[in-house]
């Protein structure tokens, strides 16, 4: 029997909150070592999309280009596109940052240059890097991308496994650029 079919079979229920879902399975049906290869493939191989380059036009700041692009790397853009095996030409928006200091910049002063409904910054405001003084000018490229190019393409922050009496609980967070529950169907099909 396959790895997926098996999982499918030992599954016994699932917990969905928020943006984390609990997937219990019954011990006599799947082994412990089974759950971790679910771990690797979501960290390794599933795609989302995230910052991946800059073009800076104007930047009289302190801040260094590679400072710049790490932080930015952390931002969270939700997608609806972006899965295993489409195309990388469609996963792919670009957003632009103009600041002039005294700045403290928020994730919400990034703005799609070509807003749809496909694309958008989650997560509410959160800073990314401030600026004393200077201004910033930049155009920021988003691409899809898997855990194994970067970790800023990793879909899900945490997951873990642990042993509940006769069942196996894997627990899956996400940092909300897909739902947990897609990510999981899509790592069901790549295993």
């Amino acid at each position: 029997m396959s790895l997926k079919n098996k999982l499918k079979t030992a599954l016994t229920h699932v917990d969905i909150k928020d943006n984390t879902s609990e997937y219990y399975y019954d011990t006599s049906l799947i082994k412990f070592n089974e759950l971790n290869d679910i771990r690797r493939a979501l960290f390794r191989d599933i795609p989302t999309i995230a910052i991946s380059s800059l073009l800076v036009t104007n930047n009289t700041t302190y801040l260094q280009e590679e400072e710049i692009l790490q932080a930015l790397a952390l931002v969270v853009i939700r997608h609806t596109l972006c899965k295993h095996g489409v195309d990388p030409k469609v996963c792919k928006t670009k957003m632009s940052l103009n600041i002039t200091g005294p700045h403290l910049v928020m994730s919400t002063d990034l703005k799609l240059l070509t807003p749809n409904k496909h694309f958008n910054i989650i997560g509410g405001e959160y800073p990314l890097f401030n600026i004393d003084v200077g201004t910033l000018t930049l155009v920021a490229t988003a691409t899809i991308g898997t855990g194994q190019d970067h970790a800023a393409y990793f879909p899900v922050n945490v997951v873990y496994a642990n042993i509940i009496e006769d069942t196996y609980k894997l627990t899956i967070e996400g940092t909300g650029a897909r739902e947990v529950s897609s990510i999981y169907d899509e790592v069901l099909e790549i295993l």
